[in-house]
């Protein structure tokens, strides 16, 4: 019998997912495994909200999952993916290179279990002009990787926060309006 042994990535997580998975003990499943259930087909991320608007962002995403389709189809998708990295470092330094919201979420380890979809590639592929999108895909999509690669790790399925009885994780803070 094959015993399991897991793999740690680490996940930039904001507070919905540190709430979900402490709710979970410590198990969430992926927004893209989620939207494949009975009436959830509307779920979604941040970054799947934003890059469903019509701009550059959007179509590079487009292009990306065109290709994964038609050449990778085996391959999780990106969109409503969870997005992990091989290393606690890695996750911050994507943490400051692309900034935004992701300076606010915090590093946690994650396990993937046996039957979660993944694939590794390295982010920085992304970084092209628009005439180079297809070429870049399909190499992103094959898991190569340029000469300074960022690595990411797509996830679809469930996963484990092995540390989801400690700090950050636990029930979500509310807000009362016009309360600090």
């Amino acid at each position: 019998m094959h015993q399991y042994e897991p793999v740690t990535l680490w996940h930039l997580a904001d507070q919905m997912l540190l709430h979900n998975a402490w709710i979970g003990k410590g198990y969430a499943d992926t927004f893209s495994e989620l939207q494949e259930m009975p009436g959830l087909s509307d779920v979604t991320t941040r970054y799947a909200f934003h890059t469903s608007q019509a701009d550059e962002r959007s179509s590079k995403e487009d292009a990306w999952e065109t290709v994964r389709r038609e050449q990778f189809d085996h391959l999780p998708s990106r969109r409503k993916a969870l997005f992990a990295f091989m290393s606690r470092e890695d996750a911050e330094r994507a943490a400051l290179t692309w900034g935004g919201d992701l300076r606010d979420r915090v590093p946690v380890r994650l396990h993937y279990l046996p039957n979660t979809l993944i694939h590794v590639a390295d982010s920085r592929l992304l970084d092209c002009q628009p005439v180079d999108w297809r070429q870049r895909a399909l190499i992103y999509w094959r898991g190569e990787c340029s000469a300074n690669p960022l690595k990411e790790v797509i996830l679809h399925g469930r996963v484990y926060f092995p540390d989801w009885e400690s700090s950050p994780f636990g029930l979500m803070e509310t807000k009362t309006p016009g309360k600090p």
